[in-house]
C-alpha cells in the first residue's frame, strides 16, 4: 500500500494572493485507495466553474496516472509487499492544516472552501488535526504568555508568513535584513530570535556572532532558517553558537515546537538565575547580621568585664548573662541557616534527608525552643497550650527543633508589633492512627490568599512582605521537607491582617514502625 501523501500547488494565474483553496483527491480511477491529496490556490480573478474545476480535476488525474506509471515497471514482488516496519506517516491533517495556515486568515472563507471540497475525504483527520494544534497553541499561550520574538528574513513572503503563524502566540517584530535586528535589539531585547541565513548585508552567522560577543545579548535563544541541507550544515550552525538550525521547508507544527521549546527553556533558565542571586542576596545578609550582632555582644561584654572592678558587680554579671544569651541566639540563627542550606543542596541532587531519629518528646522541646526565645524578646507574649502531658515519637530531635524555631520565628518576624504567640500541643486519634499535632497561631500581618497555596515553595515569600521584611524563603521549604520526611504533614491558614495558623502533624510511631526517609 502507498504511503498517503500531500501534493501541494499554488495555482494562480496573476500574481495576486490567493482567498481561497480546492483539496482534491488524487486516486487511480476506479479504486477507493488515496495516492494523496491535491491542495490548490484559487485565482481571486476568475470564478470557480465548471471549465475551472475541470482544469483542476485534470491536473489531480495526471498526477494519480505518474504515481501509478513510476511502479509500472517494477516486477510485481516489488509491488504490495508487506512492509516490516511500522510506517512513520502523518496522516493527511498536519499538511493540511499546514496548507491552511498559508492563507491570509483561519477564519475567513478560505477555511470553509477547503473543508467543503474535501467533502467525506479524511474530515475527521482535518478536525482533530485543527483541535490537536488548538491545544498545542493554548499550552504554548499559557506557558509564554509576553515572550517577545525578533524575526529577520529578506524574502517578504516568508517574513510574512511566519509573523503571522507566530502572531497567534506570541509577540514578533519582523525585519528585512542582519542590520535591521541589530537595530532593533538596540532599541529592545527580543526573547528569542529567528533568523534566516542568507541575507543581503548582514546575513543570519554574521547577527549571530553579534549577538554571542554582546554581553547584552549573549544568552538570547536564537534559531537559525536556511535551505541548505544535510548535517553538515546543521553542525556549522550549531557551532556558530545558534541553539536550533531548521531546514526549509519545514512544517508549522516543527517550527512552533522548536520555538515553543526554547522559549521555555530560556524562562527556566533565567528563573534559576534569578533563584540563585536572590539566595546569595538573601543569604550573606541574614549571615552577616548574626555575625555583626556576635561582634557587637563581644565587644559589649569586654566593657562589662572592665567595669567588673569599679561597678556594681550584680548588676555587671546580669549584664553578662545577657550579653551571652543573645550570642548564643546569634550562634543558634546562623547554624539553622546554615544546615537549612545544606539540607536544600541535598534535595537538589535528588539526596534525601538522613534523620537521626531517637525518642523525643514534643512538650519538652517546645519548651524548650519558646524559653530561649523569651530571654530575646520583649515585645511578644508566649502562651503554651498542652493538652496532653506527653507527646513521644521516634523523631530526629535536632531537625524538629528547627521545624518549631522556624515556625516561632516566623510569628515573631511577621507580628512586627508584638502581640500574642500561642502554641498548642495534642493528640490525634484516627482509627489505628494517631498523630502528635503543633498549632502555632500569631497576631501578625497574614499571608495573602494569592500567596497561601505557594508559602512552602522554595524561595517563595508573601507579596506583602517582599522586599519590606528580610527572609530567604528557604526556611518554611525546610520545615516542610522536615516533616514529610518524617511521614507528616503540614498546613497553613491565614488572613491577611488578622494573622496566620500552622499546624504540625507527625505519627506517633514506635521505633520499629518508624517510617525512614
Amino acid at each position: 500500500m502507498m504511503e498517503l501523501k500531500i501534493l501541494v500547488s499554488d495555482q494562480t494565474f496573476t500574481t495576486s494572493q490567493p482567498r481561497s483553496a480546492l483539496v482534491l483527491p488524487v486516486s487511480r480511477p476506479g479504486q477507493s485507495n488515496l495516492y494523496g491529496l491535491l491542495v490548490t490556490g484559487i485565482s481571486p480573478l476568475r470564478a470557480l466553474d465548471e471549465d475551472y474545476r475541470g482544469f483542476f480535476g485534470l491536473v489531480a488525474g495526471q498526477i494519480a496516472t505518474a504515481i501509478a506509471s513510476a511502479s509500472a515497471h517494477l516486477p510485481p514482488e516489488r509491488i504490495g509487499t508487506e512492509r516490516e516496519l511500522q510506517s512513520t506517516a502523518l496522516g493527511a491533517a498536519p499538511y493540511i492544516e499546514e496548507a491552511l495556515r498559508w492563507l491570509p486568515r483561519p477564519g475567513d472563507e478560505a477555511m470553509g472552501a477547503a473543508k467543503s471540497a474535501l467533502g467525506t475525504i479524511n474530515r475527521s483527520l482535518l478536525d482533530e488535526g485543527e483541535l490537536a494544534g488548538q491545544d498545542v497553541i493554548r499550552t504554548r499561550s499559557e506557558l509564554q504568555p509576553t515572550a517577545h520574538i525578533l524575526l529577520a528574513d529578506d524574502n517578504a513572503d516568508m517574513r510574512d508568513y511566519l509573523k503571522r503563524l507566530l502572531s497567534r502566540d506570541w509577540t514578533v517584530e519582523a525585519v528585512a535584513d542582519g542590520a535591521a535586528a541589530l537595530s532593533a535589539i538596540q532599541e529592545r531585547v527580543p526573547d528569542l530570535v529567528l533568523s534566516d541565513v542568507m541575507m543581503p548585508g548582514l546575513d543570519g552567522f554574521q547577527l549571530l556572532r553579534a549577538l554571542r560577543s554582546n554581553p547584552r545579548t549573549c544568552s538570547i535563544p536564537i534559531i537559525l532558517l536556511s535551505a541548505r541541507a544535510g548535517e553538515e550544515s546543521t553542525v556549522e550552525g550549531l557551532e556558530a553558537g545558534a541553539d536550533d538550525y531548521l531546514v526549509k521547508p519545514f512544517t508549522a507544527r516543527e517550527l512552533l515546537a522548536r520555538v515553543s521549546t526554547h522559549l521555555e527553556m530560556a524562562r527556566l533558565r533565567q528563573e534559576a538565575i534569578n533563584a540563585r542571586e536572590e539566595l546569595f542576596s538573601i543569604v550573606s545578609h541574614d549571615l552577616r547580621n548574626p555575625v555583626t550582632m556576635i561582634k557587637g555582644f563581644a565587644q559589649f561584654l569586654q566593657r562589662t568585664v572592665r567595669r567588673l572592678k569599679t561597678s556594681n558587680a550584680e548588676e555587671a554579671s546580669q549584664q553578662l548573662l545577657d550579653g551571652l544569651s543573645r550570642i548564643d541566639s546569634a550562634a543558634t540563627r546562623m547554624t539553622t541557616l546554615i544546615n537549612e542550606l545544606l539540607d536544600l543542596a541535598s534535595l537538589q541532587i535528588g539526596k534525601p534527608l538522613e534523620l537521626d531519629k531517637k525518642d523525643t518528646d514534643l512538650v519538652a522541646l517546645t519548651h524548650q525552643v519558646v524559653a530561649g526565645y523569651q530571654q530575646t524578646t520583649e515585645q511578644h507574649d508566649f502562651r503554651i497550650q498542652v493538652y496532653t502531658p506527653e507527646l513521644s515519637g521516634h523523631w530526629d530531635t535536632a531537625r524538629l527543633e528547627r521545624v518549631i524555631t522556624n515556625l516561632v520565628s516566623n510569628a515573631i518576624k511577621y507580628s512586627p508589633n508584638g502581640g500574642e504567640i500561642t502554641l498548642a500541643l495534642e493528640r490525634e486519634d484516627e482509627g489505628a492512627a494517631s498523630w502528635a499535632v503543633l498549632k502555632v497561631y500569631d497576631q501578625g500581618i497574614g499571608i495573602p490568599a494569592k500567596d497561601l497555596p505557594f508559602i512552602f515553595d522554595r524561595f517563595h515569600r508573601g507579596s506583602n512582605v517582599a522586599g519590606r521584611i528580610q527572609g530567604t524563603g528557604l526556611g518554611l521549604a525546610s520545615v516542610r521537607h522536615i516533616v514529610e520526611h518524617h511521614g507528616g504533614v503540614i498546613e497553613a491558614t491565614s488572613q491577611e491582617g488578622v494573622g496566620s495558623t500552622f499546624v504540625v502533624r507527625l505519627p506517633l510511631t514506635s521505633p520499629d514502625t518508624a517510617i525512614d526517609a
